[in-house]
């Protein structure tokens, strides 16, 4: 399996199902975990992308839905209970930031991953960092490797 390193900026083989990875294969699973596929929750006003990432997720194993306002993706994330929320920041409503929060209220050990293709993310994650809340970031367009790489492989590990 290929992990890629971010702080190299490299690629390079792993054996399979290291410990505390989550596994290459399909489902997502946690390595020496639960048997369950990752829940990953997908939020975007723009339901083309948001429909399309869930499409790639579930093709790749991962158990995962889609919701095309922060509103919305609260409601089913209360009864999903995602492992994984990808969201994009900017929105009507509530914003991807906000969002994140709030799934981190009722869910301490979901991660959160924020993209987007607009400058004001930076002020709104600036807000939150000083808030005391880190969210991992990506830029839109994301190539389908990359997105997959992330859930994969979270940074720090």
């Amino acid at each position: 399996m290929l992990q890629l390193h971010t702080d190299l900026g490299i690629w390079c083989y792993e054996p399979p199902n290291p410990p505390g990875r989550f596994s290459n294969e399909p489902g997502g699973e946690l390595a020496g975990s639960r048997p369950e596929k990752l829940r990953v929750l997908v939020v975007d006003d723009e339901p083309t992308i948001a429909d399309t990432l869930v499409e790639i997720l579930n093709g790749e194993g991962f158990h995962a839905i889609a919701a095309s306002t922060g509103d919305s993706a609260l409601m089913s994330a209360r009864e999903f209970e995602p492992d994984i929320v990808i969201s994009d920041v900017v929105m009507p409503g509530l914003s991807g930031v906000e969002l994140g929060i709030r799934i981190r209220q009722m869910f301490p050990q979901c991660r959160v991953i924020l993209f987007s293709g607009q400058t004001a993310t930076v002020d709104l994650l600036r807000e939150a960092r000083n808030h005391g809340h880190e969210f991992e970031i990506v830029a839109k367009p994301i190539k389908p490797q990359t997105f997959l790489a992330m859930i994969r492989y979270p940074r720090g590990n």
